[in-house]
């Protein structure tokens, strides 16, 4: 059987499936309850989720919901909110480290990689926290009305 939640992050579980991870253990580590949306999951972890059926059959299947929001990312007050904004970024997306850097010491830009919209919400609000301007910008198909 092909695992299809390896290298995906907790939030993306949850939100691209629509279920609710409640239970993470990576054996033989004890088991943390309600873990962090930015885990990564690895081959042999062990997932409880809260799911409909269908919630469950679409993670059997692999069928996944894309993610459709973009992080526009403005401007960094200092050298430091860069360097904290890119870990941000890296650690909340999944987007390798070294391309969040470089996405940081070139701004402005669109993060390249596409979000589910609760967690492109929670990149916005953790990049402020660092001192970095970012923003939302809507699917294309929601700006058209199709």
């Amino acid at each position: 059987m092909i695992d299809t939640l390896h290298g995906l992050l907790i939030s993306e579980v949850a939100y691209g499936y629509g279920v609710v991870v409640v239970l993470h253990q990576t054996p033989p580590e004890t088991a943390t309850l309600m873990p962090s949306d930015d885990l990564l999951l690895a081959v042999g972890d062990r997932i409880v989720v809260l799911s409909s059926i269908e919630g469950l059959k679409r993670i059997e299947q692999g069928t996944i919901a894309s993610p459709t929001w973009q992080v526009r990312i403005n401007s960094a007050l200092t050298k430091d909110s860069a360097f904290d904004g890119a870990n941000v970024i890296s650690r909340m997306s999944g987007y390798r480290l070294s391309g969040a850097r470089e996405l940081m010491n070139n701004l402005p830009q669109i993060l390249p990689k596409p979000l589910y919209l609760h967690q492109a919400e929670r990149l916005v609000r953790e990049l402020k926290r660092s001192r970095v301007k970012a923003e939302l910008i809507q699917p294309f198909y929601q700006q058209t009305g199709e």
